[in-house]
């Protein structure tokens, strides 16, 4: 049986604070590339198409780890599709350049309306 999708959550940290976000519980280390790696070469042995979804906490906060990931995907010519779920905060336009240079697809999250975006959303400071 293959792996149709691989999620990595690459840290459980964020440089947000959102009143919602499940993934305050999680483990606030940062992925390995050796760790991702051996992830993404478990999911390229099915030989068949597959998603890799960067997660976390905040994905970006582990660039390095993504940017590996992606590196040996375009290297090996794995047939896998890139997909970033991110809050956007910490997009630039080196990094964006690099994201669609490198064909990986962009999911930013929101909660909707500026005044319900704001209210849900917030920064570690409270606000």
């Amino acid at each position: 049986m293959s792996i149709k999708m691989l999620v990595l959550s690459l840290t459980g940290q964020c440089n947000f604070a959102c009143r919602y976000c499940y993934a305050a519980e999680h483990d606030r280390s940062m992925m390995s590339p050796e760790t991702a790696l051996a992830a993404v070469k478990l999911a390229a042995d099915g030989g068949e198409r597959f998603v890799i979804q960067f997660s976390g906490g905040e994905p970006l906060l582990n660039f390095d780890c993504l940017k590996a990931v992606v590196d040996y995907v375009h290297k090996e010519k794995l047939p896998a599709v890139l997909q970033l779920q991110t809050n956007g905060s910490l997009l630039t336009d080196k990094i964006a350049k690099y994201l669609y240079k490198n064909k990986v697809a962009i999911g930013v999250s929101l909660d909707g309306r500026p005044a319900v975006n704001d209210k849900l959303r917030l920064k570690k400071n409270g606000y």
